[in-house]
């Protein structure tokens, strides 16, 4: 059954329901819906990808709408915005959680050698083909950007490693200048963090 028919369906149960929130919701989408096929020329449904676009923008311009009113002390106006966003959101095929795609990108980065923020372009195309309206592009985005911030800050790790752990006591009498070094400098907060709080070199 195409995603009309269905929203068609929908929009009948809602006005026998008298639900006039669910009612804007699904008239909404089914606006939208309407609009791309017309702009496509065809006669035919529009393909599930653009289906489930058009259900991501209309979730998105709740969610926008409703964190304004939010801060803005409008809960009389953010309510509506959420309760539509519920309805719209059943339209969404089954969504991965963040785990599950923090696993897929790993596994996109292991695949294509991604190693730095360089690499974000390719690594979020292909996500962003593997995941195909599973997740929100944002979370999407936020996931890439850290993994490969990650895999940097291990490479560039790596790289001079040597110069100040000892693989028997653990440390290295060569003097490490953290503020000289400029690896260091690019990372700062997180070598600080595996220095000082995993494994117990103070760099102070």
């Amino acid at each position: 059954m195409s995603l009309q028919i269905k929203i068609m369906d929908e929009i009948k149960n809602a006005m026998r329901a008298k639900d006039t929130i669910a009612l804007e919701a699904l008239r909404a989408i089914k606006s939208e819906l309407l609009l791309a096929q017309t702009a496509t020329g065809s006669q035919t449904d529009i393909s599930e990808d653009d289906e489930v676009k058009i259900v991501q923008k209309l979730i998105k311009m709740r969610k926008d709408s409703a964190k304004i009113f939010t801060e803005q002390n409008r809960l009389d106006l953010a309510t509506p915005e959420l309760a539509q966003i519920a309805i719209i959101e059943k339209f969404l095929p089954q969504q991965y959680s963040e785990d599950e795609v923090e696993q897929i990108i790993q596994n996109i980065i292991a695949d294509t050698g991604a190693k730095n923020i360089a690499d974000m372009g390719k690594v979020m195309g292909l996500a962003t083909a593997k995941i195909a309206g599973k997740a929100e592009g944002k979370t999407i985005s936020t996931i890439v950007k850290k993994l490969l911030t990650v895999m940097a800050l291990i490479l560039s790790l790596s790289s001079f490693s040597q110069h100040f752990i000892d693989v028997n006591t653990g440390l290295n009498s060569t003097v490490f200048d953290a503020e000289q070094n400029s690896n260091f400098k690019h990372y700062g907060a997180g070598y600080k963090y595996l220095f000082d709080d995993v494994w117990g070199i103070k760099l102070d």
